[in-house]
Formats: C-alpha cells, sequence, structure tokens
C-alpha cells in the first residue's frame, strides 16, 4: 500500500513541479524516518490508507480535467462526484489527510477544493467531537483535562508543537511511540513563554514570507506541511501530545523544500542518513518487545515506556 503511495505521489509531483523536484521529494518521503511508525506500526495504517486515495484523487481529477469532463455540465457533476467518493474514503480511513483542499485551491481547481472543504468539516467535526469525548474522560484521571480546553493561551502551545514538528521531520534523530516534549502538560509551563515558542512563531512568520515570495514549489512544500500538521497542533489536545505519525504526512513539504532548494550531492547525502536512520528503527516494529524497549533508547525518561515494556515482559513470562 506504501509503494502505491510512493508511486500517486510522484505521479502527482509531476504535474506541479520539474522532474527533479518531484523525483528526489518523492525518494526523501519514502526513505523518511517518520514513515517507519506510520509504515511499520498496524495501528499506524489508517494514515496510508488516507494518503493514498487523496493521492488517487489528485491523480483522477488531473485525468478528468485533461479529458474535458469540465467542458459539460454532465461531466462537471461526474467528475465532482468521483473525486468526492475518492477524498470521502481518505478522511473515512483517517481524518489526516482533511487539508487536502488547501492543496487543491492553490492549483487553482477550486470545485474540487470545495468538495474536499466540505467532506473535511463533516469529517472533522465529527472526528473532533469522539475524540475529545473520549480523551476528555481519560485526561480527567490524569489530571490533564485543559489541555483538551479551547484558550486564547493554547496558541502558544500551537507553536510550541509547531515547532517541535518541524524539528521532528528535519533532524529525526529521536523518534518513538511515546515523546516527553509536554507529554503530561504541565502547567503553567506548558502555556507560558519560552524559547520554543518563540522558534515555532519564526518559523510560522519565515513560512509566510517564503510562501508570499518563493517559487511555486516552494509555495507547495510550504502549504503542503502547515495543511496537513495544524489539525495536530494542538489547538485542542484529543490524542497524544506529538507523536511520530503525525508528522509523516507533513514531512513531504520538507522534503518538497528539500528537493527544490538543495543541490543533488547534498540530497543524495540527506539520502542516505535517511536510509541509514530509517533501516536503524526499523527492527523496533519485529514485535512488542523491540518497539518499548526502542521507545525507552530514544527517550530514557519516557515512564510510560517502561511501564509497557514491563507489561510485554509479564506477558511472556520474562
Amino acid at each position: 500500500l506504501f509503494s502505491g503511495v510512493s508511486v500517486l505521489l510522484y505521479l502527482f509531483l509531476l504535474r506541479v513541479v520539474v522532474f527533479q523536484t518531484a523525483f528526489f521529494a518523492t525518494l526523501l518521503f519514502v526513505v523518511h524516518p517518520l514513515g517507519c511508525q506510520t509504515v511499520g506500526w498496524i495501528s499506524g495504517i489508517g494514515y496510508v490508507v488516507s494518503t493514498f486515495f487523496m493521492l488517487l484523487g489528485f491523480n483522477t481529477v488531473f485525468l478528468m480535467t485533461d479529458a474535458g469532463w469540465m467542458q459539460t455540465p454532465l461531466g462537471v457533476v461526474g467528475a465532482l462526484a468521483l473525486y468526492g467518493f475518492l477524498q470521502w474514503m481518505a478522511v473515512e480511513a483517517h481524518f489526516a489527510t482533511i487539508g487536502a483542499g488547501l492543496i487543491l485551491a492553490w492549483m487553482g481547481l477550486w470545485p474540487f477544493a470545495i468538495v474536499a472543504g466540505v467532506l473535511a468539516l463533516m469529517q472533522g467535526s465529527q472526528t473532533l467531537k469522539s475524540a475529545l469525548s473520549l480523551r476528555f474522560q481519560t485526561f480527567k484521571k490524569q489530571a490533564m483535562e485543559r489541555s483538551t480546553q479551547l484558550r486564547w493561551r493554547k496558541l502558544l502551545v500551537c507553536l510550541k508543537t509547531l515547532y517541535y514538528d518541524v524539528r521532528m521531520a528535519v533532524f529525526p534523530k529521536r523518534i518513538g511511540l511515546y515523546h516527553t516534549f509536554h507529554y503530561h502538560y504541565e502547567l503553567p509551563y506548558a502555556e507560558v513563554e519560552d524559547q520554543t515558542m518563540w522558534a515555532g512563531l519564526v518559523i510560522l512568520i519565515g513560512g509566510i514570507v517564503g510562501f508570499c515570495l518563493g517559487t511555486p514549489a516552494i509555495q507547495l512544500g510550504l502549504l503542503w506541511f502547515l495543511a496537513f500538521v495544524m489539525i495536530f497542533l494542538n489547538v485542542v489536545t484529543a490524542n497524544q501530545f506529538v507523536v511520530d505519525r503525525y508528522v509523516w504526512l507533513p514531512s513531504l513539504g520538507v522534503c518538497i523544500l528539500a528537493a527544490a532548494l538543495l543541490p543533488v550531492w547534498a540530497l543524495l547525502i540527506i539520502v542516505g542518513l535517511a536510509l541509514m536512520r530509517t533501516w536503524a528503527h526499523i527492527p523496533t516494529y519485529f514485535d512488542e518487545l523491540f518497539f518499548y524497549q526502542s521507545n525507552i533508547w530514544n527517550f530514557p525518561d519516557s515512564e510510560v515506556a517502561y511501564g509497557n515494556l514491563g507489561v510485554a515482559q509479564f506477558q511472556r513470562g520474562l
């Protein structure tokens, strides 16, 4: 399924950026270490299924437009219905792709963008409502219910999360199921100004300036990252605070930027480094013992990973 995602991604990028950028962006995305959790862990399959149908929808839009479907009223209805079905399959599999409408709008495909936007509102509201209902009760037991509440100071939290997500996508040194970054949402520290908040603000401002002044490839990279990371910025914390799989799809934006801005020799070095990190992380998903042992190696202060490792050992009579 991930191989299918890779092919569809390459075909999509060929339509919007030059060949070299499309090739290296796809290659970087394929070998990016953040893909390990999404592809190697069974609970991450929703992200892969969702991305598959979203990219299938994008490519289908191109084919229908080339075939002249948008030239007749009946063709328009058929095109929007077919795309709507594919994007519905995407958001039904996982809400991670609800930002697809922004990409379509950037490409000027407004009828399809509106369809994607409507589906995003429908699925997003439904998912958020069910997730909040479940997580609020769980977080309340852990004295973390404030992380699920919407307040203006959560904007500071969003900037901190943006910084952490960008850092994880650019430099995935420590990855795993349980990150310790604000995992317990310590108050008041989680909602006050600090270096990570200011770093997030600089990244946001830089992204806006880059989008306004950059080439189409730079615009696509910046917009892609924001479009698919914004639902995970903890405006309202519905699940874990940060985790690898949240940044998997947004990380493609970083891959596009790297492919557009860096020379080939630098891209080849990055591909090699990413491959080494990925190959080192793949054994994490051999079984549950490796899973939590790797988590401890990457985050030695995570008592959650220790607890889960203890349970896995107990179940095996260790």
